[in-house]
């Protein structure tokens, strides 16, 4: 989603196509750099919330069916 800067939102005297359009541009980069970043990190975080609760969805099961097997939990 591209963004338009107006004539009156940038430095009085600066030029919008010369240093401080180079600014901008820089700044927008930065920031869709770092959207990307979040897109992935959030996409990660969504998978691994997935994998916890399916975990704690199966310790129960699996701690009965350690006991049926006869192991012994040395912390419990």
């Amino acid at each position: 989603m591209a963004q338009r800067v107006s004539s009156t939102s940038t430095q009085p005297g600066a030029d919008p196509k010369g240093v401080g359009g180079r600014e901008y541009q820089a700044l927008f980069e930065k920031n869709q750099g770092l959207q990307r970043q979040m897109l992935a990190l959030s996409e990660e975080n969504i998978e691994l919330k997935f994998e916890n609760e399916q975990h704690r969805k199966d310790a129960p099961r699996l701690k009965v069916n350690r006991k049926k097997e006869g192991w012994k939990d040395k912390g419990n």
